[in-house]
């Protein structure tokens, strides 16, 4: 296990451990209920980038497969989040709300296509996605 693996790990635990501790808080308001979406999806994406290189392609090719998909579609997640709390945490419009949310549900849609497809094996289209 190298040190990017062991640091994936890591992430995710304090990724996770900042979202569930949000959303145990009693009487939240909105901004930490989505900076709580926000750290989950954080760390599910570094949790699947741990079990990705934890499982290498050669030894585990369906397990892998799975771990690659998961990560192309959490990846996708994270900007949707990430525009929706710090949409809320400005205190922008409700018109850039809108435009924030299409973009996210786009970024859902493109990330779902390539997890699920044999596209997720082809790094082109992991950065077409990413971009």
């Amino acid at each position: 296990m190298d040190i990017r693996t062991q640091s994936a790990l890591l992430a995710s635990i304090i990724g996770l451990a900042l979202g569930v501790s949000m959303l145990l808080r009693p009487g939240r308001p909105r901004v930490l209920t989505l900076y709580s979406v926000f750290t989950l999806t954080v760390a599910g994406y570094y949790l699947s980038l741990f079990f990705h290189s934890i499982f290498p392609a050669q030894d585990y090719p369906w397990v892998s497969r799975i771990a690659l998909g998961s990560t192309v579609l959490i990846v996708s997640l994270v900007p949707g989040a990430a525009v929706a709390f710090f949409l809320e945490f400005l205190g922008v419009s409700k018109g850039t709300h809108l435009v924030g949310r299409r973009l996210a549900l786009l970024s859902a849609v493109l990330g779902l296509t390539v997890a699920v497809t044999p596209l997720a094996d082809k790094a082109w289209a992991r950065v077409g996605m990413g971009a």
